[in-house]
Protein backbone atom coordinates (compact mmCIF):
# COMPACT_ATOMS: atom_id res chain seq x y z
CA UNK A 1 0.00 0.00 0.00
CA UNK A 2 2.82 2.41 0.87
CA UNK A 3 4.57 1.85 -2.45
CA UNK A 4 1.30 2.52 -4.32
CA UNK A 5 0.91 5.83 -2.50
CA UNK A 6 4.48 6.79 -3.37
CA UNK A 7 3.85 6.04 -7.04
CA UNK A 8 0.60 8.07 -6.95
CA UNK A 9 2.38 11.03 -5.37
CA UNK A 10 5.20 10.97 -7.91
CA UNK A 11 2.75 10.79 -10.84
CA UNK A 12 0.72 13.65 -9.36
CA UNK A 13 3.86 15.77 -9.05
CA UNK A 14 4.88 14.92 -12.62
CA UNK A 15 1.45 15.80 -14.02
CA UNK A 16 1.42 19.09 -12.10
CA UNK A 17 4.84 20.12 -13.41
CA UNK A 18 3.96 19.01 -16.95
CA UNK A 19 0.75 21.08 -16.83
CA UNK A 20 2.73 24.10 -15.63
CA UNK A 21 5.39 23.56 -18.32
CA UNK A 22 2.67 23.23 -20.96
CA UNK A 23 0.81 26.36 -19.84
CA UNK A 24 3.89 28.60 -19.58
CA UNK A 25 4.74 28.73 -23.33
CA UNK A 26 1.07 29.42 -24.18
CA UNK A 27 1.33 32.73 -22.31
CA UNK A 28 2.18 34.82 -25.34
CA UNK A 29 2.87 38.55 -25.48
CA UNK A 30 -0.75 39.07 -26.51
CA UNK A 31 -1.99 37.39 -23.32
CA UNK A 32 0.44 39.41 -21.20
CA UNK A 33 -0.76 42.61 -22.85
CA UNK A 34 -4.35 41.62 -22.05
CA UNK A 35 -3.44 40.97 -18.41
CA UNK A 36 -1.69 44.35 -18.18
CA UNK A 37 -4.74 46.11 -19.67
CA UNK A 38 -7.04 44.37 -17.15
CA UNK A 39 -4.75 45.36 -14.27
CA UNK A 40 -4.67 48.97 -15.46
CA UNK A 41 -8.48 49.02 -15.73
CA UNK A 42 -8.80 47.65 -12.19
CA UNK A 43 -6.23 50.17 -10.97
CA UNK A 44 -8.02 53.15 -12.53
CA UNK A 45 -11.41 51.86 -11.32
CA UNK A 46 -10.04 51.51 -7.78
CA UNK A 47 -8.83 55.12 -7.74
CA UNK A 48 -12.01 56.48 -9.36
CA UNK A 49 -14.07 55.30 -6.36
Amino acid sequence: MKTLKKVENSTKKQSKTSIIKASVPTLTLHDLRGIVIILLKLYTFYFSL
